[in-house]
């Protein structure tokens, strides 16, 4: 976007940002519908790369694709060797070796943005994860305070009903005695059993 190589400074990158930034500003071009977008890109490509740390990670980057793209020129020329021919390839012109190197640099910026999104991903996925963990147990402890407070406010309602029926005298109370069928004559009880005597008992096997 500033329009440098990757084995640019810091200092170039700052002097690139100053002179693109006024040649692209929407003050300097009002009519232009596209000067704010285009400023834009200017600015934040210049924001990345102002950071030492991160201008030392692109020239990293970049610097492994040159290797990258020197070491494929060096296979392929070795192949061709063996093959009793040339060991020309287009990558001898210098035109050619700039663009085949910031194709590789297109190719692995493109691998670490991959990476970096899948990274993003499962870090959303695992912050999300842990969410839905901590409402569970938040969830979780809610009931267990909410039944606790249910029992405690039934046991008050029970102690209180017993202390209310031990003030009543329930715990004095019999349970009654039935009373057996008096004969006519109020001489006795078990009238059922007279006629039959002694023999009766008989049946109590």
């Amino acid at each position: 976007m500033l329009g440098l190589t990757h084995k640019a400074t810091h200092d170039d990158v700052k002097q690139a940002y100053r002179k693109l930034s006024v040649k692209v500003h929407p003050d300097k071009n009002p009519e232009n519908e596209q000067s704010q977008s285009a400023f834009e890109i200017v600015k934040a490509a210049h924001d990345r790369l102002d950071d030492e740390e991160r201008l030392s990670f692109c020239v990293r980057i970049c610097s492994a694709a040159e290797e990258t793209v020197e070491r494929k020129v060096a296979s392929q020329k070795q192949k061709l060797r063996k093959g009793g021919g040339g060991d020309a390839v287009p990558e001898d012109d210098p035109g050619q070796l700039s663009i085949s190197v910031k194709v590789m640099i297109c190719r692995m910026f493109a691998e670490f943005e991959q990476r970096k999104a899948q990274l993003e991903k499962k870090d959303a996925e695992a912050r999300e994860k842990a969410q839905e963990e901590l409402a569970e147990r938040e969830f979780l402890e809610a009931l267990r305070k909410k039944e606790e407070k249910l029992w405690e406010k039934s046991r008050q309602k029970r102690v209180h009903g017993w202390r209310a029926w031990e003030k009543a005298g329930g715990h004095k109370s019999k349970i009654p005695k039935m009373k057996e069928e008096r004969r006519s004559d109020g001489s006795g009880y078990n009238s059922y059993w007279d006629d039959k005597g002694d023999h009766y008992k008989k049946e109590w096997r």
